[in-house]
């Protein structure tokens, strides 16, 4: 046997050093198949018909996020970001005694992460406000912009400003006015969320833009879950003897929806030749048109002589190039990933959803690649599925929104799930239609014969 390899071995460099290059012929063996089961992989590459659009109504309720914060930047103007979410007593059963006199009412919040596009910014002062809302919260407020400014009072009901210098906490102090409000909730109300929602309709948060004239600006994410609103009094109790006393209260336990506008809705266009401009959120995203691409796919169709029905895709990606800027720390603003989106509504809502793709540990997830400067996301599946439709059955509903993703694994049930990032802020730029190196639509497809 050792014999036999040392042969095998020798036969190959012999073969190797007198060939001085390999030619691979793909049709080799063709000739022994018949033509009407030849299967031939092929290629084309398409220019995207790429738009730019803002990304309204996107779903921000979530039990675990209070994101409080504003930057400014030449390209988007201003994004701002604020916080509504319920208020409810701790425990079941509060009693307040004869005679409640206030003290203090603060609320102490640890930070989780914080998110500025310029070092300098990591400590500027921000003032953060608190409102009272003007009703209560509900499953129908869901979305970014779901809460405006006509939601809350006018007036704050913090007692001085509350200054985050971007520490480890934020610690805020109400007044004695709201505080107040709180020794008329009954032992029932305080039993019950639904009463007591009904009653104290909770607070939004918000902090001031940065000085006008001026870029910059940072973005807070508090920790709920890390959060403590205590409220001190004085009462006499059932033993008849004056005493100092707190209760504790939670925010967002029932609901908590983040709230969020971008001014860079004046880069809204159907011809984005220079630049894609892309801002995280509920900001403006390239966006793909599924009627454009079906109209593209059908025009090469017919000027090679394809018949769709004959088709199969067996690799499609979306490429979104885009240049080095000279300064590497750039791309720590630019997103994790970039991944198609649909936006489907059902009967009650509007959700944007990634395509089926994402769930293939096979296919690419668009995460950022620094070494090519690209995103290329997988669409395979879904194009297959596009070219099957007859343009009348096309919708809005077709149309990809090129956003980033999270996921989000159930510890008991070991199912991942996919969602658009609702949460991080991030800004890039990409080659627009006109440049060289261009958005691409990138196919590979045989042909059933």
């Amino acid at each position: 046997m050792n014999r036999f390899k040392g042969i095998l071995l020798s036969l190959i460099l012999s073969a190797t050093i007198l060939t001085s290059c390999i030619l691979t012929d793909n049709t080799l063996g063709s000739v022994y198949i018949p033509g009407n089961q030849d299967i031939s992989i092929k290629m084309a590459d398409f220019d995207l018909p790429v738009t730019l659009k803002m990304a309204d109504s996107l779903q921000t309720a979530v039990s675990a996020s209070f994101i409080i914060g504003s930057i400014t930047t030449n390209d988007y103007g201003t994004f701002r970001v604020g916080t509504a979410t319920s208020i409810t007593p701790l425990t079941d059963t509060i009693l307040w005694g004869e005679d409640p006199v206030f003290i203090d009412m603060y609320l102490q919040i640890a930070i989780s992460d914080k998110r500025f596009l310029s070092p300098e910014q990591e400590f500027i002062p921000q003032n953060i406000y608190a409102y009272e809302l003007k009703a209560p919260l509900d499953t129908t407020f869901i979305y970014n912009n779901s809460i405006t400014e006509l939601s809350y009072l006018p007036v704050p009901v913090t007692s001085r400003n509350s200054i985050y210098m971007g520490g480890d906490s934020l610690k805020m102090h109400f007044t004695k006015e709201y505080g107040e409000r709180f020794f008329s909730a009954t032992i029932e109300e305080c039993d019950s969320t639904e009463l007591f929602i009904n009653k104290f309709y909770g607070l939004y948060f918000r902090t001031d833009d940065i000085e006008e004239g001026l870029t910059g600006g940072r973005i807070n994410y508090f920790n709920l879950g890390a959060s403590e609103v205590r409220l001190t009094f004085t009462s006499t109790n059932e033993a008849g003897k004056r005493r100092d006393t707190s209760v504790a209260l939670q925010l967002g336990e029932y609901l908590s929806l983040n709230s969020m506008r971008s001014e860079a809705g004046l880069m809204v266009t159907d011809n984005p030749k220079e630049t894609l401009y892309y801002e995280s959120l509920s900001g403006i995203k390239p966006h793909v048109s599924g009627s454009a691409l079906h109209s593209l796919m059908q025009n090469w169709a017919k000027e090679n002589s394809i018949n769709l029905d004959n088709l199969i895709i067996t690799k499609a990606i979306l490429e979104f190039p885009f240049e080095y800027s000279g300064n590497y720390k750039s791309l720590d603003n630019y997103p994790g990933n970039l991944f198609p989106c649909r936006r489907v509504r059902s009967t009650k809502h509007t959700l944007y959803t990634p395509i089926e793709e994402i769930y293939d540990s096979f296919m690419s997830k668009g995460s950022l690649n620094r070494s090519l400067l690209s995103y290329k996301p997988d669409i395979g599946l879904y194009l297959q599925d596009l070219i099957k439709k007859e343009s009348s059955e096309l919708t809005d509903e077709d149309d990809l929104w090129i956003m980033q993703t999270i996921s989000y694994t159930n510890n008991t049930t070991n199912v991942t799930t996919h969602y658009p990032d609702f949460t991080h802020y991030n800004v890039a730029k990409f080659n627009g239609t006109g440049c060289k190196r261009n958005p691409k639509l990138r196919i590979v497809y045989t042909l059933l014969k």
